[in-house]
């Protein structure tokens, strides 16, 4: 529906991304011009402190190097195609040990602003005949880390719109990456099996304090009805064709400097988003050991 319904001719599959280099994934081969520069930075570790990668047996690495999660900027324009790239923020991390690894990582944590990107590129580059204006993609992303370093989360908010006249908003989502290795983390590396079932879904939400109180609650926008587990993992629509095709989860979990986040973001133009949000102790018994042993004890 919405905005997102209108582009059911636009977008969707995440291609491979670049890691802050010019002309590389979504963005190669489109005639594009890309600026790329530094718009903030966060110390992984902690300010001034130094993560450390440790390897999947336990080993500490023979050398130690810090690990920072930095927000670049991107603006893009696209040559014979009504479309910009303006004020586009996306996370990615400098300082691991093996470049391979940092550029999967960083690939991993550009997926919702590229996928966006192929989306809209896709829709208008099809129906600019129906174009009244430039299509745009922007966004804003906060970062979050735990474990050393070890974990890497990245909640997108996406902001931008077709070049013809619709309404709604498009599906913003977060990305948890594992720096030992570049994993994505989905939500059944996320939480434990028991969570993902209608009941444990039910204690999770009953742990969560939502900033949009309309969406949820009894009478408010979906009238009480919870998630379902396939709201936590991605999907396809079914007779579309392309980049829409593919579509990002509902419901994804966001690692913040001190709390949980779950970010519910629906796309379109009803009951379209919420961040419910909570201590770490509070949900700490439905995340995965593994998981919950990287996050703070509070």
């Amino acid at each position: 529906a919405g905005a997102a319904g209108a582009g059911a001719a636009g977008a969707g599959a995440v291609g491979a991304a670049g890691s802050g280099v010019a002309g590389s994934g979504v963005l190669a081969g489109v005639g594009a011009k890309v600026a790329l520069g530094v718009a903030g930075a966060a110390v992984v570790a902690g300010a001034g402190g130094v993560a450390v990668n440790v390897t999947r047996d336990g080993t500490p690495p023979p050398r130690v190097r810090p690990v920072a999660a930095v927000v670049a900027v991107q603006n893009q324009t696209y040559a014979g195609i009504p479309m910009v790239v303006r004020d586009a923020r996306y996370a990615r991390v400098t300082g691991l040990r093996d470049r391979r690894i940092e550029e999967r990582v960083n690939r991993a944590l550009r997926e919702p602003l590229d996928a966006t990107i192929a989306w809209i590129l896709d829709g208008t580059r099809r129906l600019r005949g129906q174009c009244t204006r430039p299509s745009r993609v922007g966004s804003t992303v906060r970062t979050g880390t735990h474990g050393g370093g070890a974990l890497v989360s990245a909640v997108y908010r996406i902001d931008g719109d077709y070049c013809w006249q619709a309404n709604g908003v498009l599906p913003s989502w977060s990305m948890t990456v594992d720096t030992r290795d570049g994993r994505k983390l989905t939500a059944t590396e996320v939480f434990l099996p028991s969570t993902l079932t209608p009941d444990g879904i039910r204690v999770l939400w009953s742990r969560l304090t939502p900033t949009e109180p309309d969406v949820f609650a009894d009478g408010g926008c979906l009238d009480g009805q919870l998630p379902k587990r396939s709201d936590f993992f991605p999907y396809r629509i079914a007779g579309e064709a392309g980049p829409w095709q593919q579509q990002p989860p509902v419901a994804t979990p966001f690692f913040g400097a001190d709390r949980f986040e779950l970010n519910w973001s629906a796309g379109g133009s009803d009951c379209v988003y919420d961040r419910l949000v909570a201590p770490y102790g509070k949900v700490r018994d439905l995340l995965r050991p593994e998981i919950a042993a990287l996050l703070p004890r509070a």
